[in-house]
């Protein structure tokens, strides 16, 4: 190796003004600089909020449109967003699944205990459990299920076709 490519190569003040150029960058206020800059990003502002903000962005956007919504039959208040509705068990229309779930509640206080909630458990039906702590693990038990839609599913008794029993008949 020649001389001046080893000087090249092992050039202890490129190796300084590296140092030197690092502490500048990595100095403790070029950091914060640089965190604010990164954290402050319009992309990153979107993740900040919470499920709450969202839920009234997406309430104000669905009320700013111009659709005829059925009236809930409990609270007489029109029903924004019809995914979350239930059909009312006396009237048969949709109604808010709160008033739903207060209506429930206000039914059942005799039969509910201090710690006993009621959740929604699917299909229509909701239920009053109980929580029970085995150790480290924490249980549901379903103390009493509540059906509150009817859902009746239609049963095809004879799913077969005339004609076509006379033609397998021979």
């Amino acid at each position: 190796m020649s001389e001046k490519k080893f000087k090249k190569f092992n050039n202890n003040n490129n190796f300084n003004n590296n140092k030197e150029n690092n502490k500048k960058f990595f100095g403790k206020k070029n950091k914060t600089k640089f965190y604010k800059k990164k954290y402050n990003n319009q992309y990153n502002k979107y993740q900040e909020k919470s499920i709450e903000e969202y839920e009234k962005n997406y309430l104000k956007k669905r009320m700013k449109e111009e659709v005829e919504r059925p009236i809930c039959p409990i609270c007489n208040e029109p029903i924004y967003i019809i995914e979350e509705a239930i059909r009312h068990n006396a009237s048969g229309e949709l109604a808010h699944f709160e008033c739903i779930l207060n209506e429930i509640k206000d039914n059942n206080i005799a039969d509910m205990e201090e710690e006993d909630k009621i959740v929604y458990l699917g299909s229509g039906t909701f239920g009053i459990i109980q929580e029970r702590q085995n150790g480290k693990n924490t249980r549901f038990f379903v103390r009493k299920r509540i059906n509150y839609e009817n859902r009746k599913v239609k049963k095809i008794e004879d799913d077969s076709d005339p004609e076509e029993e006379d033609l397998f008949n021979v």
